[in-house]
């Protein structure tokens, strides 16, 4: 009760059998993983007590998962967040589950599989108590799920990545190091997994420039915080532009032309058809925008931003194949094509070429319903509490 409620247990549990040593010794690694202290190795015989109750192995396993997902151990927080999922649904233990299943989702979104994450959360949602509710919301936040979870009180467990998040939807104030290389775009990738929910798939995040401040990538969910900022709307036409324009908007007080043509094209600069496209990127991004001035000798290129304006980053722009996995996600792990189609305003032969693409890498599977054919993504450790399987055990 005292993690769900994201406290501390300071009493500690009075006894000298086995299962009481155990119980309070778990007690003690949920305060050293609230912490974000190190957790230590146990104490007890945690294999006698397993055998009175299931539910603390279980217990032990995701608090080991935990802890080595806060040490950077990807692989290893994958493999027992996994066991623990498969021991509480093979054990029965119903609580285990719901907590087990939060662990692993938690795991998945940190290691880059936020559908899965998705997936599992929003069965959770629909079935655990109400205490468990506030660290289902807050993890559906940090995957991308939903916005409504965002809290001040968490302990330090998810303070780092609720630091992190934050900073992803400001245009001032401090910015964790770990946000620092996606915040000023020396990386593409978001720290922890995290995920915002964008209202538009070409925007995931803007390059905010504000005069006498220096330049930042900020979420989509942020820029609505942000009613005195011209922004400039995504598209597919203006991609090389736009982009251009945040690799400059980044650079601060300029780049050299060199490393600025590289930066965009990918490639090094070689011969005069590469000058000759670079002079016409240059024009492009003069006329491109009245609050953007954009300043060029032959060695350098720098960017004045004379009012606030939001550019749109491409090279944040989540894939389609990513898209589509979170959409089937959200709708309980299954869609057709022309569901996806339909809610994606995407064109049906799009779809069913990246669709074709991810049933054949493995990320999802195709099931024949009649004529139809409905895509499936499930996480194979994940087995969903359903209200089906809750009244069985009711009923028993």
């Amino acid at each position: 009760r005292s993690v769900l409620a994201f406290t501390p247990a300071e009493e500690a549990i009075a006894g000298e059998d086995p299962l009481a040593r155990v119980v309070d010794a778990l007690r003690r690694r949920w305060n050293a993983l609230l912490a974000r202290s190190r957790v230590t190795a146990p104490d007890v015989d945690l294999k006698s007590a397993r055998q009175l109750d299931p539910s603390l192995g279980v217990e032990w396993q995701t608090q080991d998962a935990l802890a080595a997902l806060a040490a950077g151990d990807l692989e290893r927080a994958t493999q027992v967040a996994r066991r623990a999922s498969r021991i509480a649904a093979s054990e029965g233990v119903l609580q285990g589950e719901y907590l087990a299943n939060l662990v692993l989702a938690r795991v998945r979104r940190a290691t880059g599989m936020a559908h899965y994450a998705i997936r599992i959360l929003d069965a959770l949602a629909r079935v655990v108590p109400a205490i468990w509710k506030p660290w289902v919301e807050l993890e559906q936040t940090l995957a991308g799920a939903t916005s409504a979870g965002l809290r001040n009180d968490a302990p330090p467990l998810w303070g780092v990545e609720l630091d992190a998040y934050r900073s992803l939807l400001a245009v001032k104030g401090d910015v964790p190091p770990v946000a620092s290389p996606f915040v000023f775009g020396t990386s593409n990738e978001i720290p922890f997994g995290l995920r915002d929910p964008p209202t538009d798939p070409l925007c995931l995040a803007s390059v905010v420039a504000i005069p006498g401040e220096r330049p930042r990538r900020v979420l989509r969910a942020g820029l609505n915080a942000l009613p005195d900022v011209e922004r400039i709307s995504a598209s597919s036409r203006s991609r090389r532009l736009h982009e251009a324009l945040s690799v400059l908007l980044l650079a601060g007080e300029g780049c050299p032309r060199l490393s600025f043509f590289r930066a965009v094209y990918g490639f090094h600069r070689e011969d005069a058809g590469h000058d000759e496209l670079l002079r016409g990127l240059i024009h492009r991004m003069r006329r491109a925008h009245e609050h953007i001035g954009v300043e060029s000798d032959r060695d350098f290129i720098r960017a004045r931003v004379r009012d606030p304006v939001a550019v749109p980053d491409p090279r944040c722009e989540r894939t389609l194949e990513d898209r589509i996995l979170t959409f089937l996600a959200g709708r309980g792990g299954r869609a057709t094509a022309k569901e996806v189609a339909k809610e994606m305003q995407v064109p049906l032969r799009t779809v069913q070429r990246a669709l074709g693409v991810l049933v054949d890498n493995g990320s999802c599977e195709g099931e024949a319903n009649g004529r139809k054919t409905v895509y499936v993504v499930d996480d194979t450790t994940f087995s969903e509490p359903t209200i089906h399987r809750l009244r069985g055990k009711w009923s028993e």
